[in-house]
């Protein structure tokens, strides 16, 4: 896949489980599909090169599930963890 290819293709996941986050959000959902979009909001944004961004979505995560194991490993790998 070309590198402009997959780069849209991250852009337009990440504008459309923006969208359902946020409903989520904004609903105050207890669903455990809400940290887990935050997470995936996390993974978008690190894709795109935006740390700052994607460490925000994942301590969402936390603060939403704080035994999330996959936020955890990616914030710790982010902030430079093993």
């Amino acid at each position: 896949v070309e590198p402009d290819v997959a780069k849209e293709w991250v852009e337009s996941g990440l504008t459309k489980l923006q969208h359902a986050v946020d409903l989520l959000d904004r609903d105050n959902s207890t669903a455990r599909s809400r940290p887990m979009g935050h997470f995936f909001l996390g993974k978008f944004h690190q894709r795109l090169d935006d740390r700052r961004a994607a460490k925000l979505e994942y301590e969402r995560a936390l603060a939403l599930d704080p035994g999330h194991v996959w936020a955890k490993q990616a914030l710790d790998k982010l902030n430079g963890g093993h």
